[in-house]
């Protein structure tokens, strides 16, 4: 009876691991997503960097196999939740933040990028070498931030605004980059100079790189991180990075060939008591408009000028529109916030309405989606082994070649074997660390759910 019993309840629990593992295939990754997980070289590089700075932080340990997930499910995971607390308030918090708060601060720090990138002119280079933001962070979300700080200032620019998208909102890749661009501005401007100390004091510098296995007949290069395998969850990656081949330009050389301004040419007719110059009519002409058109004093209402889209008519800060029947609106926008509506009929009769500034939270949440450039990753880049059965994959198609095999590619197989053994006195261990993480991830999943539910 109790062996029936234990038949029983080992079949619930295969039954049950085997949902599952389908939940996180066809609902959580898919095949798109795993797809870009595999050829994309930043999720290593955030574990890396995470591993590194989580006692500085104040984050608990978070394996690649969760990190991988968790960029899928930033609402519902627990765990992303405490890692974003902990990189947006700088380990000073210790209550885990929900989704909507951590998501909002997540926004001003990523407005705080795009405001040193403007006050940069959008130089590329400066803002890598003051603020740490790769030039690719600015391919992958686009080089403006829609809303941001000018729809703060300036009330009338929420009526064309489109708003950055949140996390939920966007794509597998460009949620691996904005959080990479999130660490890199972080630690170049945020960070106070003891993380560095505290990086170096843990362990010298060569054991923090990634460790090279070899290289094959293709000149890819193997490589694995050993941080990755250790702590309390171990995972086993493998990388595999292409040799860069640099494009070929259909370009012909040509000198470069500087671009001189026009010169102002100037005649003088000197006589004995005046000097007449004789100005470029160019100059003349752009003096007599700038004349006429004196420019306004600066304010919110100070960037619109006139301007008329059907039937309305927008003149400093001012909104008129004008309707069938000889009615007539207006609108005033002031600096507080404030809007002051009249409305005149016909008869002389007017109604004057005012209202306050409403919270800047509901005022955004309606605005449409701001859409990013869609980049696809880079190829030369692939994840070649998740686990100890793919690795002894890897090694059994190398083997297959025979005599074929190159010196190079022997010397491979040779490190991988050596990794393999290794690994394998804690295979156990990591099949149960992956089994549990996915297990929490489903549970937190539900929750979420159960939430919308009862919402």
């Amino acid at each position: 009876m109790g062996k029936k019993m234990a038949q029983e309840t080992a079949r619930a629990k295969r039954e049950e691991e085997r949902k599952i593992v389908e939940w996180e295939q066809t609902e959580v990754m898919g095949a798109e997503n795993m797809l870009q997980l595999k050829h994309m070289p930043e999720i290593p590089m955030l574990e890396h960097f995470l591993q590194i700075t989580k006692d500085y932080f104040h984050l608990k340990e978070i394996s690649i196999f969760t990190l991988e997930r968790s960029i899928m499910l930033p609402r519902e995971s627990s765990q992303f939740a405490n890692l974003m607390t902990g990189l947006l308030s700088l380990g000073k918090s210790k209550d885990i933040l929900s989704y909507s708060d951590w998501s909002e601060r997540l926004e001003k720090r990523i407005e705080e990028i795009y405001e040193a990138f403007v006050k940069l002119k959008k130089d590329r280079r400066k803002m890598f070498e003051q603020k740490g933001v790769q030039s690719k962070f600015f391919d992958v979300l686009g080089e403006d931030f829609p809303f941001g700080f000018r729809a703060r200032k300036f009330p009338f620019a929420l009526v064309r605004a489109r708003r950055f998208p949140k996390l939920h909102e966007m794509n597998y890749y460009q949620r691996a980059w904005l959080l990479l661009g999130l660490c890199d501005y972080l630690l170049k401007t945020r960070a106070r100079p003891s993380l560095k100390t505290r990086v170096f004091d843990v362990a010298p510098v060569s054991e923090l790189r990634a460790v090279t296995l070899g290289v094959d007949d293709a000149s890819c290069t193997y490589y694995h991180f050993p941080s990755f395998a250790e702590g309390k969850n171990p995972a086993v990656r493998v990388y595999k990075i292409a040799k860069w081949i640099p494009p070929k330009l259909d370009v012909e050389y040509n000198p470069r060939i500087l671009k001189h301004k026009k010169p102002i040419h100037l005649s003088t007719s000197e006589s004995e008591d005046e000097i007449s110059v004789k100005l470029p009519e160019w100059f003349i002409r752009r003096k007599k408009s700038e004349a006429a058109n004196p420019k306004t004093s600066s304010g919110a209402a100070s960037w619109v000028k006139a301007t008329k889209e059907e039937g309305e008519t927008l003149i400093e800060g001012e909104t008129e529109k004008e309707e069938e029947g000889g009615e007539r609106e207006t609108v005033k926008e002031e600096e507080g916030g404030e809007r002051e509506t009249v409305k005149e009929e016909e008869g002389g009769e007017r109604e004057t309405v005012k209202e306050e500034e409403v919270g800047e939270r509901e005022t955004v949440k309606d605005l449409p989606l701001r859409p990013l450039p869609e980049v696809e990753p880079d190829k030369t880049f692939e994840c070649v082994a998740d686990s100890l059965d793919s690795l002894r994959e890897l090694v059994k198609h190398f083997e297959s070649k025979g005599c074929e095999l190159s010196y190079t590619e022997t010397a491979l197989v040779r490190k991988l074997k050596a990794l393999i053994e290794e690994l394998e006195p804690s295979e156990y261990k990591l099949v149960e660390s992956t089994r549990s993480l996915r297990t929490q991830l489903y549970a937190d999943f539900m929750k979420f759910q159960q939430k919308l539910t009862v919402a």
